[in-house]
């Protein structure tokens, strides 16, 4: 859309904006010099017109707009083949997208410069500082890097640093780096073997996992609360046990486990279910005297 051009009160025209369908009021701000005002027109064609975003990996389309290739590829898979129309122009358009490269130098050149500046940019420069971390950890874990695998898979599993939410990726990071000893992987691992998730349901893997990893280098608290969790209320082929549920409550809660995923809100949720027991224990031990 482009409105008119507006006259000042000494007779100067003022050039009109160009605006971006749907995102006007979250563009970059342009630095405030005669010679950046030109790149006003320039960086708003840069933003995706499906996610609104700079793209971090520009790709051109075959209707000759720019996009970030995975919502464009996205877009494409999702459309008919013999009928794919432009998400802009609403006319037809072939699949095929090329990189655009001197988009991505341009924008990231604007960025690193100062050019452009505001809420997009920021946006811009932690999606790629994630891109930066997860390259750091592909890396480290070609190299067998058994932390970097579990990371991986966590941000496969929650859908973090970028990327898409895959179960069956978590569960293969896991395994992996359980696989390279890492008691933390073991637990993440136990967990999805035990919920069948990503995987075939293996119960008596899955709670094996878990209880080693509860239980060596000093613990993970997470494995030790699944563990009270499930012997408390009889989960998974456990039996019910307040005694066993109590002894990995009290890990959780005293802080033995050496390694502390849990946050506060996690081991004051232990904390009252511990307290919880130890009431009903108490009564129960008086009866017996």
């Amino acid at each position: 859309v482009f409105p008119s051009a507006t006259t000042t009160a000494i007779g100067e025209v003022r050039r009109p904006r160009r605006q971006v369908r749907f995102y006007e009021d979250e563009l970059p701000g342009i630095s405030d010099s005669d010679g950046n005002r030109a790149l006003d027109d320039i960086i708003q064609e840069f933003l995706c017109p499906l996610s609104g975003f700079l793209p971090l990996e520009p790709v051109t389309a075959e209707d000759g707009r720019t996009y970030e290739r995975r919502v464009i590829r996205e877009w494409i898979e999702r459309g008919p083949r013999d009928n794919l129309i432009s998400p802009v122009t609403w006319r037809p358009m072939g699949p095929r997208t090329f990189p655009a490269t001197q988009v991505r130098n341009a924008i990231e050149r604007a960025v690193n410069f100062g050019t452009i500046t505001g809420p997009k940019v920021e946006q811009w420069r932690s999606r790629i500082e994630m891109e930066r971390e997860v390259e750091a950890a592909r890396t480290k874990a070609s190299m067998g890097d058994a932390d970097a695998m579990y990371h991986l898979g966590v941000w496969h599993q929650c859908g973090k640093k970028g990327m898409k939410r895959n179960i069956s990726k978590a569960f293969e990071w896991f395994q992996r780096s359980a696989d390279g000893g890492n008691i933390q992987g073991m637990a993440a691992l136990g967990f999805l073997l035990v919920r069948g998730k990503g995987t075939p349901c293996n119960r008596v893997e899955g709670i094996a996992l878990i209880t080693f990893a509860a239980s060596e280098q000093g613990g993970v608290d997470t494995a030790a609360f699944c563990l009270a969790n499930w012997y408390n209320e009889g989960l998974y082929d456990l039996p019910k046990s307040e005694k066993w549920a109590m002894f990995w409550l009290s890990r959780v809660v005293s802080g033995t486990c050496s390694i502390r995923d849990m946050d506060d809100q996690g081991v004051e949720r232990a904390r009252a279910m511990l307290n919880k027991l130890q009431k009903h224990m108490k009564p129960l031990s008086s009866s017996l005297r």
